[in-house]
C-alpha cells in the first residue's frame, strides 16, 4: 500500500544545516507568507488537502519542487 506525504520536516533540516540557522515555525511561516498554524500542520502531517498556494508559497521559500515537497511511497509495515 502506498500513502502521499509530505517531506516538510526534512526540507526544514536540510535549510537549516545550509544556512547555519535555527528555523522556528514562526519564522518559517513569516518568510514564506503562510501562517505558523499552517506551518505546525504540515510539519504534524495532519494536513489531508494540498493546496496549490501552499504549496507554491513552500517550494519558493525552499527551493524545491512539488516532488520535492510532497511524495507517493509505500507506507512502511509496522513491526509485529
Amino acid at each position: 500500500m502506498k500513502e502521499v506525504r509530505n517531506r516538510l520536516w526534512e526540507l526544514i533540516k536540510e535549510k537549516e544545516l545550509a544556512e547555519n540557522r535555527r528555523l522556528t515555525y514562526a519564522t518559517i511561516a513569516a518568510e514564506a507568507g503562510v501562517t505558523e498554524r499552517l506551518v505546525w500542520r504540515w510539519v504534524k502531517k495532519s494536513v489531508t488537502r494540498y493546496d496549490s498556494e501552499t504549496i507554491k508559497a513552500f517550494c519558493d521559500y525552499f527551493n524545491c519542487t512539488p516532488g520535492d515537497l510532497i511524495v507517493y511511497e509505500p507506507v512502511q509495515a509496522e513491526p509485529s
